[in-house]
């Protein structure tokens, strides 16, 4: 005790207590002589305050250690609620980027289908419609959009027939070119 009045900023003359004997160590007067009534020593009178004090240091103890153990759960419980709200905001975050594919895949197949019908249709757009036709979509409202889009198209096959004529024709000398066949003709 006159550690910690050594180390207070008050002195024993001048404290808010109005206390002189501040540096002093405090002692019950009445507890001892209550304990003397009782017919204890003072050495026992010591050994009791030295155990009484032993298990309040223990308890105290105790305690600290509880309270670190619920400050380190309460942290557990934290870290695990912050783990799964970043779950579900990275779950919502895929859904909303498949939606948003999905969304950008049908307008560009729309775009596609109305290029085609405004005859300025390039070469993707081709093959995004004979796609369609392979892997038809579920969705009645482009079914009755595209009911009225009526266009040549040539089998697959015949586009890839042509190209890869085209590219023989340029890769092979002109002396074999006669034996290949010409496009559109069938073979015997």
């Amino acid at each position: 005790m006159r550690q910690v009045a050594e180390l207070s900023i008050y002195s024993a003359t001048d404290n808010p207590f109005h206390d002189v004997n501040l540096g002093q160590q405090f002692r019950w007067h009445k507890k001892n002589e209550r304990e003397k009534k009782m017919g204890l020593s003072p050495a026992e009178s010591q050994r009791r305050d030295v155990a009484r004090r032993q298990e309040a240091k223990e308890e105290l103890e105790r305690l600290n250690r509880r309270r670190a153990e619920r400050e380190a759960e309460q942290r557990l419980r934290e870290e695990e609620e912050v783990r799964m709200q970043r779950l579900a905001e990275s779950a919502q975050m895929a859904e909303w980027i498949a939606k948003d594919g999905n969304f950008q895949l049908d307008q560009e197949r729309r775009r596609a289908a109305i290029r085609v019908k405004e005859k300025r249709a390039k070469a993707i757009d081709f093959l995004a419609l004979n796609l369609r036709y392979v892997n038809p979509i579920d969705d009645e409202d482009e079914d009755s959009e595209e009911a009225g889009l009526e266009i040549d198209l040539d089998e697959p096959y015949n586009i890839l027939d042509v190209s890869l004529h085209v590219r023989l024709q340029y890769a092979l000398p002109q002396s074999r070119e006669e034996s290949l066949p010409r496009p559109g003709a069938r073979a015997a």
